[in-house]
């Protein structure tokens, strides 16, 4: 499925949006991931462009939010997983 991070909000303990949480997933992705297509994917995230993105990539996606190191905080991991689970682009 095609995925555009950018559309993604982060909301604040106020339910205030909080811009530019797309970026902060790529640079986790970047800095954790071990596979070269990851790269590619985190890059192209951090560009603001639409992924296509397998199940094995969202799984790897999971695997890093919930990484001690990436720093994602319960309510950024809360955002990921439902536009993962809701937000896909639908073929025109």
């Amino acid at each position: 499925m095609k995925y555009d991070f950018s559309k993604m909000i982060f909301r604040d303990i106020e339910d205030r949006p909080i811009e530019g949480g797309y970026k902060f997933l790529a640079n986790a992705l970047y800095n954790l991931v071990k596979d070269l297509d990851m790269l590619e994917i985190a890059r192209s995230i951090n560009k603001g462009e639409i992924v296509e993105l397998d199940e094995s990539a969202i799984e790897e996606i999971k695997v890093v939010i919930e990484n001690q190191n990436s720093r994602f905080a319960a309510f950024m991991k809360k955002a990921v997983l439902d536009f993962l689970k809701t937000e896909g682009v639908k073929d025109e």
